[in-house]
């Protein structure tokens, strides 16, 4: 049977990104959900506590330490998600 087409110039390819990233980054949301309340996630952060975080989990993983002792996810995968929250956040 042939397949329909659908035209995807200029739409964003979301599968170009790796799933296994995305999973890991889910990962670590439901880490910070145990940590705070849920609803953490939609107050604004100050942009200088994310990327101190994210400098902290970057040299962890630098230094060979694979994952964070408190939440046992991996400290690239919280870099990650860190920058994800401060692009969120950036005006």
């Amino acid at each position: 049977m042939e397949q329909a087409e659908k035209e995807l110039d200029g739409k964003p390819q979301l599968f170009e990104i790796p799933l296994e990233v995305l999973l890991e980054m889910s990962k670590v949301r439901m880490a910070n959900i145990k940590k705070y309340d849920r609803e953490n996630r939609l107050k604004p952060i100050k942009a200088s506590l994310l990327f101190d975080a994210t400098l902290r989990h970057m040299l962890a993983w630098y230094q060979g330490i694979d994952n964070d002792s408190s939440t046992g996810c991996n400290h690239m995968t919280h870099a990650l998600y860190n920058l994800a929250m401060l692009y969120r956040d950036w005006e």
